[in-house]
């Protein structure tokens, strides 16, 4: 199995439930994780926007888009495309908060 330890709890019982249900090859896996871990990414990224704001100052004190709506907005388009590609029916997205119950009930 691959090494999900750097996922963030939810995400981990979302590939685990995922990994379970499915018999997917090594490729999938490997489409799978990195789905995993772009949806942590842009989970991350969200909340630096929502702590700093969505403007940031430059080092020249002109005001500009948090860098990290860019770096959110790129981790969301993996994560979708790596999705589309597994072709995987009624897999719903990690779920942030809640019971992991939830996942592929």
């Amino acid at each position: 199995m691959d090494d999900i330890s750097h996922l963030t709890i939810e995400t981990s019982c979302w590939y685990t439930a995922i990994m379970e249900r499915y018999q997917l090859s090594a490729e999938k896996k490997r489409t799978l994780l990195v789905a995993a871990e772009a949806f942590d990414r842009a989970k991350d990224c969200r909340e630096q926007v929502a702590a700093s704001g969505l403007m940031v100052f430059d080092r020249y004190s002109q005001s500009k888009v948090h860098p990290a709506v860019d770096a959110e907005k790129s981790a969301k388009s993996l994560y979708l495309a790596a999705m589309k590609s597994l072709d995987l029916d009624n897999v719903p997205e990690p779920v942030t908060k809640g019971p992991a119950s939830k996942y592929l009930a």
